[in-house]
């Protein structure tokens, strides 16, 4: 998304008429923070018809999930069809997973993993070939000191890329050697530079010393969830299973009073559609480790309106506890779970946007979800909403409103 286009109506409004085919998507995003859902909808499908790729995607997924406007999914492949065809990457995906599956459209494998194909064109250059034993290079590609080239690919690094010095994955190298030769003080200095630099694996592995007080790191719990949930957002599984386990949230046991104990009775209403079975049996197969079986219950629980299974299931696709990644999809029942009420689903989606983590980065809608999470008491969302109202991202800077969701954050 262009990051210098205006943010009120009149301004879009007057790039509308001058030919910027890109106003439409983004007096989308206005209206719809402004919970003006039938402009919002009016003008994502002027956006997709006037032929730009990224009002298609964001029109697409609209009509397959149903966004504030009637379910559509045939509609929608038409309009993923068009965006992928026009680069979009995230179009190309969902209209490959839906080939695949005959959502909407009919059934065809080839066509299914050509789109597949165009989604996963543009893949990040390769990092360099790191030997973890060797401090030398490692410090030389985290510190920037001149590399030798030949001596690096007489080592094994034939096809060495990436840029020398500030190199995030040999800085956790080195935090892990440090740490097994027993110099803590240097292991925590790279553990924590790889975290500043953005890798999911220190965040979590920083987070922990300073939770805990660990290994010489002074113990701060408050910045500790800090670096937690960056590792969480940048895919930490697990971080992300630790978060599940710490917080316990939004119970799903809720609406499991009257339920049998029993697999066999629980089938018996899981097959007649009782959501909090199908649920429930899918979480006792979680814990009996039957994974596939879990999956497929959780999902249905989900697919038939469970918010809580919807959340649940996200995040099992987000995470890769359903033996793989997707977070399209996830972020597709996120969605569902958010709109009916789930605050950690609000929060999860609006993160997710705010960082375009499987979907297309939009700052605005992302403070649309975090602010209704954080107005139901996740202190999280309320943080994160805080931090973007302070700091203007995705809305106008206001300190005063920032600083009363700071206080939200902090109450018991």
């Amino acid at each position: 998304m262009n990051s210098e286009m205006p943010e009120t109506i009149p301004e879009l409004l007057s790039l509308l008429e001058k030919g910027n085919k890109k106003a439409y998507l983004h007096l989308g995003f206005v209206y719809e923070s402004q919970f003006d859902y039938d402009n919002a909808n009016k003008y994502y499908k002027l956006g997709a018809e006037s032929g730009d790729p990224d009002a298609q995607f964001f029109y697409a997924f609209r009509l397959e999930n149903g966004i504030n406007t009637e379910q559509n999914i045939f509609e929608a492949n038409k309009y993923y069809k068009i965006s992928a065809d026009n680069g979009n990457q995230d179009a190309a995906l969902r209209y490959s997973m839906n080939l695949m599956e005959g959502n909407g459209v009919e059934y065809n494998e080839s066509e299914s993993r050509k789109y597949l194909l165009l989604a996963k064109e543009k893949r990040k250059a390769p990092g360099p070939l790191l030997d973890p034993d060797n401090i030398e290079m490692l410090l030389k590609y985290a510190d920037g000191d001149e590399i030798d080239w030949n001596e690096v690919e007489k080592n094994g690094g034939s096809e060495v890329t990436g840029t020398i010095g500030g190199n995030d994955e040999a800085m956790l190298l080195a935090g892990f050697y440090y740490e097994k030769h027993n110099d803590m003080a240097k292991a925590n200095q790279y553990f924590k530079r790889s975290a500043d630099k953005g890798n999911p694996n220190a965040q979590f592995i920083y987070s922990l010393k300073l939770e805990n007080g660990l290994d010489g790191v002074k113990k701060n719990e408050k910045l500790a969830a800090k670096y937690l949930q960056l590792a969480v957002d940048n895919g930490n599984i697990d971080a992300a299973d630790y978060v599940m386990h710490k917080r316990g949230r939004n119970d799903p046991s809720k609406g499991f009073n009257g339920l049998p104990n029993d697999i066999p009775k629980l089938k018996k209403l899981a097959d007649k559609g009782n959501t909090f079975a199908q649920l429930r049996l899918g979480l006792m197969y979680d814990n009996m480790q039957k994974n596939d079986e879990a999956n497929a219950m959780i999902k249905k629980s989900a697919d038939n309106g469970n918010p809580n299974a919807q959340f649940i299931y996200a995040m099992r696709l987000e995470y890769g506890i359903c033996n793989h990644v997707d977070l399209a999809e996830a972020n597709s029942y996120y969605r569902k779970s958010a709109v009916q009420g789930n605050e950690d689903a609000q929060y999860r989606l609006g993160m997710n946007l705010l960082n375009g983590n499987g979907v297309i980065k939009n700052e605005k809608e992302a403070n649309v979800f975090l602010k209704m999470s954080a107005d139901l008491g996740n202190k999280d969302a309320a943080i994160a909403y805080a931090t973007n109202l302070k700091e203007g991202i995705g809305c106008e800077k206001n300190d005063e409103l920032g600083d009363e969701y700071i206080k939200k954050s902090l109450a018991k």
